[in-house]
């Protein structure tokens, strides 16, 4: 009796740090979902759950059988029948309306039609590894995954020696695992299944997330106590003579005369980025399979190294990374081969290109957290063939196997076209993308902005949905410029500089060909609110690069009336009223 009202005190009174995970997206993500087995495949099995059900890889699924009908005693009628679990299986591979799945446990024959029901019936162990009592979450978690058979509740601060023994000793296939800093699950392999950050983490917390150690053990760089959230990053700013972004003093009225041109660059840019490596620029640009690194001088350019990456590959996206300030810089490719995904990491070293890193199976994207002039953050979203941007973000901690900590980002999130900074003046980062000609502003895992007629980059894929199906599905996704935060008049406080233009509805596989009043608009952020304006108008050219360097802004440009059109640097000079 005293237990229960323990347990109901800790329910009614606040706890020191309280929790805030997002118990309804994970109800959403671990609802009973019912199906059936529909062919069996060497020791693996076809079910017909697939992305039309929600299902993801590292779903489990209990296999059932029907066992003895209860009758009842007065109207003789069958109420119901027990279930027993003959087996029990896990998805490896999903596609649109069905999925691969391998068994974890067999007691009877698996056989076609067997009816499966996902997370039916799987144990499943809570550890309770934060500073305080985690006994309400767990209570929470109970009520709501009544599906699963819960086995226990256990107080335990150093759980790395203790989960392989757990999942031995109670035969859980998942562990739900609550810190701080929010909830893990990880399944009896000790392979992480989600993660759901605790929004309402105390300062002195997140004072201690934002620390962050790089270093290079045996050429496997890992970032060390990375924040698992990137709202939640406090910013300093420093006073740097090699600080690219604080470019003159401040006046009262930004405007751009005419542009100059620095010179052509070789093809059609569909995708570039850049760099500013030992006190120069470089350029890498992407032309079908083919990447360009260009080196930039006073009022020219010059191309230092060309590579054919993969034939019949279209290279999507291209990003400069640099995990710390002193090292080579990489470069992250963004390929559609084979009606697929595949990411690659090359090391630019000596004027070369070094792969260090191939078959990635998720988008990659690099990012300035800390507003330096260096893209040290890198982030991985997963592949999702019906929307193409999936649901799971990943910050990198090592490129060796590539794993990292998951992060909460917005439904709407596609990692293309994305910058993180803070453009609210709040010294806190925020999340800004381009999808589908608007641009987003979440801060603090809220939106706080968004606007129309954002971006004016050329290139889109089209695929097939289902390469299977006999009737094509297809979709169609723009690839679009990552905008770039600037502190152009030295407040201390970022401006947004982004492409912006009026498209066309009409495209093929890798071009949008129709661009109207395109140009470079701007946000600044005013007493409270955000202003945006145009400053730069570019008639029909499209935008498919934006660096600020010294006091110069650097532009990739391509005329949108040809696919064959020649690609051109550019640059506009800073001027005030």
């Amino acid at each position: 009796m005293k237990k229960k009202i323990f347990y109901l005190l800790l329910l009614i009174l606040p706890l020191k740090n309280a929790s805030a995970i997002d118990f309804e997206q994970i109800t959403q993500d671990f609802k009973p979902i019912s199906g059936y087995i529909v062919k069996s495949i060497g020791n693996e099995f076809i079910i017909d759950t697939g992305y039309n059900k929600s299902c993801k890889v590292g779903d489990i699924f209990s296999v059932i059988e029907s066992g003895q009908k209860l009758v009842h005693p007065v109207s003789k009628k069958i109420i119901a029948s027990i279930e027993k679990t003959k087996g029990i299986i896990k998805v490896i591979n999903v596609k649109s309306n069905f999925a691969y799945t391998r068994p974890l446990y067999i007691k009877n024959k698996i056989n076609r039609g067997d009816r499966i029901k996902r997370f039916h019936n799987i144990k499943a162990f809570f550890l309770d590894a934060s500073d305080n009592e985690a006994v309400p979450v767990y209570i929470q978690l109970r009520n709501k995954l009544n599906n699963f058979k819960w086995i226990q509740y256990a107080k335990q601060k150093n759980i790395k020696s203790q989960i392989s023994n757990i999942s031995k000793i109670y035969n859980c296939y998942l562990l739900f695992i609550y810190k701080n800093s929010g909830l893990e699950i990880r399944d009896f392999k000790n392979d992480l299944v989600n993660y759901y950050q605790n929004t309402l983490i105390n300062d002195n917390d997140k004072q201690k997330q934002n620390i962050k150690q790089i270093k290079n053990i045996n050429n496997q760089f890992i970032i060390k106590n990375q924040n698992q959230s990137i709202y939640n990053k406090s910013l300093t700013y420093k006073k740097n003579n090699q600080n690219l972004y604080q470019l003159t003093k401040k006046q009262k009225k930004i405007f751009f005369n005419n542009y100059e041109i620095i010179g052509n660059l070789k093809g059609t840019a569909w995708a570039s980025d850049f760099v500013n490596h030992l006190k120069t620029f470089y350029l890498a640009s992407a032309e079908g399979s083919y990447l360009r690194i260009y080196k930039i001088g006073e009022n020219k350019i010059s191309l230092i190294t060309e590579k054919k990456i993969k034939t019949g590959a279209q290279i999507l996206y291209v990003k400069w990374f640099r995990p710390y300030s002193c090292s080579n810089p990489f470069i992250c490719l963004n390929l559609w081969s084979e009606q697929n995904i595949e990411s690659l990491i090359f090391e630019y070293k000596n004027h070369q290109l070094d792969n260090i890193k191939s078959n990635i199976n998720t988008l990659t994207n690099s990012f300035d957290t800390n507003n330096d002039g260096n893209p040290e953050t890198l982030l991985s979203q997963s592949f999702n063939r019906n929307f193409f941007w999936g649901s799971t973000v990943i910050k990198i901690k090592s490129m060796n196997n590539f794993f990292g900590d998951y992060i909460n980002i917005p439904n709407t999130y596609c990692l293309f076209g994305s910058l993180i900074s803070d453009v609210n003046c709040d010294k806190y980062l925020d999340l800004i993308f381009i999808k589908k000609g608007i641009l987003y502003i979440y801060s603090k895992n809220k939106l706080i902005y968004k606007t129309s007629n954002a971006g004016g980059n050329i290139a889109s894929i089209t695929y097939d949905i289902d390469i299977d199906a006999k009737k094509s599905l297809i979709n169609t996704i723009n690839i679009e410029t990552s905008p770039i935060a600037v502190d152009i008049d030295n407040d201390k406080c970022l401006e947004l500089l982004f492409a912006s233009s009026e498209k066309s509805f009409f495209q093929n596989s890798y071009f949008n060909n129709s661009i109207k009043n395109s140009g470079l608009s701007m946000i600044k952020y005013e007493k409270g609110m955000f202003i945006k304006e145009k400053i730069a108008s570019l008639n029909e050219k499209s935008i498919n690069g934006i660096f600020a360097g010294k006091e110069k802004l650097f532009l990739v440009i391509n005329d949108s009336e040809s696919n064959y059109s020649k690609s051109r640097l550019i640059y506009y000079n800073l001027f005030y009223k």
